[in-house]
This record gives structure tokens, C-alpha cells and sequence, in this order.
């Protein structure tokens, strides 16, 4: 049947629903009218504003097996239909995972939900091919987790889960786990196929459709590997667990042998009891503490039990004074447990969540799990390297507070996930230093050069202002043009040719003119870089009596390309 809510002539089987932003987004094959077949050649995908879902708005194919008229196609390997996708978002992008019937399947990549999607790779193991369907992967489902790391779920009459590399499309050795939810046939509420793993608050729901039975099933674990724990059907109240009912006596005493360590991890958790019927699933007994073995940086081994973040985050910012704690668009259903927290631990100061779209930058590096990556690698020169997008970073790149608040404020506040261009940032540095900062000269790779017709002791200045927008800044500009054996930039204005070679093995040479004073320059250079003329109208040259040397460190934005394993595409260059 037609999903309710899109056009009546308009079938999606097994559409996948994601919430980007402030819009539901539905991807999935595309059936028909009047054909026989279940899917289609082409993935397409719709959305709609997440508070009037009967706005649709078709985005059109994002991606193809088959040519047709207007777009070739995606696969060199095969032409076979397309089935149950997912998307998910990670650092920017948006990664669409293919399930090709019969056939092995690929991700894609794209820089907007919307698409089009373009083939990032086929799938990469080194497992047994039966494992894996022969790398079809079925009916993947994709979670990118808190913590930045990847987990794909799929199965078809059985169930199994791995986790990805950072590559998005790679399965990390000895990930793989099978049947994550039991598929005895002759149980009804078995795993039969389809999918789709959520994480609400500390919570991970495996959501999948059961051997018998029109509606999907669900269970939930503490962790995103499992076990997982039977809950009910999607839209009926969730199952009270066995325990729920433990007096307080009791619970305590179990906390603190949680604290004390005699128990393994996943063996026991603290829940908050409330509402196991709430239609907010976040607020169906989550999770407020978890038992992990892993050392603190800072308690070591003290402890082994940590609050989740829907628990501390609320009373942290209740103890710290916080009065707006702004939040990105994923915690917004969360704001009810936030406040259900605050109620009921009977906090003194009562503080508010506001949610607001997270703010991308092109060609930047924005999660703080890859900055670390970056320093702990070595392959930049620390937390305040100049390509760094942190405060120390651009600090030293020579942003001022005022620029960086005025390219916050020029982007607006928005409660849709945006890119900015990177080169935006940079203008509102140009415009807040623009009438502020000097401009001296400084001269990379200098030709040294010796001026033979000019009197030698002769020194002329000419004064310039420091910058054409405020004439009242004015520089003086010492010109020195007579000195032997100076040090100077590859400046025309002598009678001689002079040549040197780069580091790249190019051929500079410069071809000068004769002058008779500064102010009557009658020809510029011509630069000669290997079999190829480069004409300039200006050039710049110091006087190595009077100057100053200094180190520099040439450091540009590095390139980022497709590829989401950043930290191994930054090359640490100075």
C-alpha cells in the first residue's frame, strides 16, 4: 500500500525515514504504477518539515544501477534492482548504504540529504563470503554512534551486525557478531528482516520486522553490540522489565556493589523508573547508570560506573549555574528528560536546553574525535597548530575574538544543519583587520641581486599610506638601491640577468631593464619558469642592510577529500 502520508500515486517499499535538520527525509526504491515488479533501478528520496508531514517535496533519483535519459549509471558491476537503503550523516556528509539484490552492495557519498549520491566503494571484508551474503549486505541498517564510531546491521532471516572503519565502507576484523536477534521460525516475534538501529538518550533501539505480524518489533540494549532485550511492537507500550519493580533498599545495595566492581559490564544497569508507556520513548526507563572496566584519566580505577549523559548532563548544568545549555538538533526530543532530571533530583537551579542547527565549515575538520586524532598522531604540531579550527589554532592563524563572533553572527542562528564556506571565515577576518592591522613586506625564497647602476650611497623614501581605506595611517617605505652583495627579492630594477633554480627543479630567471630613479620605472620583470613566460606588473624587493629575517611557517588549509578518514589525509607541512 501507498505510504499515508506522500501522494496517492506514489509508492516507496521499504522507505527508511531520517530526521536531518528540521526535515524528515524517506529513501527508498521506487515502484510503478501498474508494474510487477517490487522495486526499482533507482533509489529516490522525499521529505517533508518535521511538523507538517503532509507537505512532501519529491527530491527526485539519488542513485542508479540502470541508465536512463538523464543520468548514467552508478554501477559498473551490476544492473539488478535496488532495495531497502539507509542514510546516515557523519562530519558533514551523508553516506547512503545500497542493498542491490543479488548482487554485492556499496555506499555512497553526498554533501546534502537530498543527493544525488555519488559511489564512494563496494563493501570491503575479510570475512567468509556466507557471512556476509556474499556481500550483499541486506536491508542495512547504520548507526553512527556518539563516540564517532560506525555500525552496520542487516540480515535477512538472520541477523548479524559489524562495525565499519572511518572509511564508512570497510568491516573492522573481528567485529563481526551473528544472529543479534534470535530468528527461530517458529517464533512469531522472531527476526525475519529489516533493520534499523536509534540511539535515544544512552539507549539503542533495534528496531526490525518480525515473522509474523504487521507491525515492527523492537528491542533494546545498553550497548550498540548488544544483548539485545525484547521490548514490544514500535507503537504499543514498551515491556516493564522484571526488575523494575526492586524496592529502593534493595537497588541501593546493588549500586553500590556496581560502584564496588563485582559486577561485569552490561550485567547490571540503574534506570530511572517512569513511564514505560510514555509515546516519548526517551522517557521509557532510560538509562542513568552503566557499568564500564576501563580506566579515568583522571579517578583511574576508582570507579567503574558512569552516569550516562542524559542523567549528568542536566544536573551538571544544574551545579554549574548554566542557564542556557545549548544543544544540537539530535537532543531535541531529550528536552523532556532534561527536565524531568531537574524536577525530580529537586535542583535548586533550574536551567533550559535550547537546541540550534550544527554549523559545518568547508574543507575544515570539525569533530573534536579527529582533532585528537590529528595531535595524537603527530601529524600536526599540536591543539593551537595553525590549521586548527580550535580557539588556541586560530589564535595563532591571527583571528581576532571579533571576527570569529562576527562570522557567528553573520550565519545566523538556525535550527537547520548548514555549511559555510570556509572562505566566509576568513573575509570577516579580512574586514575586522582591514583598517586596523599594518602591512609590511615579507619575502619568501629572496634572488640575491646586486644594483650596479645607482649611486652607492644614495638612499630615496617614498611614503605610502598603510592601507587606500584609511589615508590617515600612514607607512614609511624605506627604499634602499645601492648595496653590494644585498639579499633582495627578485626585483627588476637592475641591468643583468640573474637565474636560480627552485626546489622543484623550475628555472626563475629574471630579465630586467634599465631605470634612472624609482619614481620612473619604465619596465617590470618577466619571470621564465621553466619553458614558460609569467608576466608580472608588480614586484616586491627588500635591501638586506635593512631588513629583518625571520622563520616562517607556510601552512595552508589542507585538502579533505572524500574519503572520511581525515587524520590520515593530513600531511603535516610547514
Amino acid at each position: 500500500m501507498a505510504n499515508p502520508f506522500l501522494p496517492g500515486w506514489e509508492y516507496i517499499p521499504d522507505g527508511e525515514p531520517r530526521v536531518f535538520g528540521d526535515r524528515v527525509y524517506i529513501y527508498g526504491s521506487h515502484d510503478n504504477a501498474g508494474s510487477d515488479s517490487f522495486c526499482d533501478y533507482k533509489l529516490k528520496v522525499w521529505s517533508a518539515p518535521v511538523n507538517d508531514l503532509n507537505n512532501w517535496v519529491c527530491h527526485g533519483d539519488i542513485f542508479h544501477t540502470r541508465p536512463d535519459r538523464d543520468h548514467p549509471s552508478d554501477t559498473d558491476w551490476t544492473d539488478y534492482p535496488l532495495y531497502a537503503p539507509d542514510v546516515v550523516e557523519k562530519d558533514g556528509k551523508y553516506y547512503l548504504y545500497c542493498y542491490i539484490l543479488w548482487n554485492k552492495g556499496c555506499v555512497a557519498v553526498s554533501d546534502k540529504p537530498e543527493g544525488p549520491f555519488r559511489l564512494l566503494s563496494k563493501y570491503k571484508y575479510d570475512l567468509s563470503d556466507n557471512l556476509v551474503e556474499d556481500g550483499v549486505f541486506v536491508d542495512p541498517g547504520v548507526l553512527v554512534d556518539d563516540d564517532g564510531r560506525v555500525y552496520i546491521y542487516c540480515g535477512y532471516k538472520k541477523s548479524y551486525m559489524a562495525e565499519l572503519k572511518s572509511n564508512m565502507y570497510e568491516v573492522i576484523s573481528d567485529s563481526y557478531i551473528p544472529d543479534i536477534i534470535p530468528a527461530d521460525e517458529n517464533d512469531e516475534k522472531g527476526f525475519f528482516e529489516a533493520c534499523s538501529m536509534r540511539k535515544v538518550g544512552d539507549t539503542y533501539y533495534l528496531i526490525y520486522s518480525p515473522n509474523k505480524g504487521n507491525r515492527l518489533e523492537y528491542m533494546t540494549s545498553d550497548s550498540p553490540r548488544g544483548p539485545f532485550t525484547y521490548r514490544g511492537t514500535i507503537v504499543e507500550p514498551g515491556k516493564n522489565s522484571p526488575w523494575r519493580d526492586r524496592s529502593v533498599e534493595e537497588n541501593l545495595e546493588l549500586f553500590e556493589q556496581m560502584r564496588d566492581g563485582k559486577f561485569k559490564e552490561g550485567e547490571k544497569t540503574l534506570r530511572a523508573k517512569i513511564d514505560m508507556a510514555h509515546p516519548n520513548i526517551n522517557m521509557r526507563d532510560p538509562a542513568m547508570y552503566r557499568i564500564l572496566h576501563i580506566p579515568h584519566h583522571r579517578q583511574g580505577t576508582k570507579w567503574c560506573i558512569y552516569p550516562m549523559y542524559d542523567f549528568a548532563h542536566p544536573l551538571q548544568d544544574s551545579f554549574e549555574g548554566i542557564t542556557h545549555s545549548l544543544c544540537s538538533l539530535e537532543y531535541d526530543n531529550h528536552r523532556i528528560l532534561y527536565d524531568w532530571f531537574i524536577e525530580n533530583c529537586e535542583m535548586k537551579h533550574v536551567p533550559h536546553q535550547y537546541e540550534f542547527g550544527r554549523l559545518n565549515i568547508t574543507n575544515t575538520i570539525m569533530s573534536k574525535r579527529y582533532i585528537r586524532a590529528l595531535v595524537d598522531s603527530g601529524k600536526v604540531m599540536g591543539y593551537d597548530d595553525p590549521r586548527m579550527p580550535t580557539l588556541c589554532g586560530l589564535r595563532r592563524r591571527g583571528y581576532t575574538p571579533d571576527s570569529i563572533r562576527n562570522f557567528i553572527l553573520s550565519t545566523g542562528l538556525s535550527r537547520v544543519n548548514s555549511t559555510v564556506e570556509a572562505e566566509s571565515l576568513e573575509e570577516e577576518l579580512r574586514n575586522d583587520q582591514k583598517l586596523l592591522a599594518t602591512r609590511p613586506n615579507a619575502i619568501i625564497n629572496p634572488v640575491k641581486v646586486v644594483i650596479d647602476n645607482y649611486p652607492e650611497d644614495k638612499v630615496e623614501y617614498l611614503d605610502c599610506p598603510n592601507n587606500q581605506e584609511n589615508p590617515d595611517s600612514i607607512k614609511n617605505f624605506e627604499k634602499i638601491t645601492r648595496s653590494k652583495d644585498e639579499q633582495r627579492s627578485s626585483d627588476p630594477m637592475i641591468n643583468a640577468e640573474y637565474e636560480r633554480k627552485s626546489k622543484e627543479g623550475n628555472v626563475y630567471k629574471i630579465i630586467t631593464g634599465s631605470i634612472a630613479s624609482l619614481k620612473q620605472i619604465i619596465r617590470i620583470c618577466d619571470f621564465a619558469i621553466g619553458n614558460e613566460d609569467l608576466y608580472f606588473n608588480t614586484s616586491y624587493w627588500e635591501n638586506l642592510k635593512y631588513n629583518a629575517q625571520e622563520a616562517l611557517n607556510l601552512l595552508d588549509r589542507e585538502p579533505i577529500n572524500n574519503d572520511p578518514n581525515y587524520a590520515n589525509n593530513f600531511s603535516n607541512t610547514k
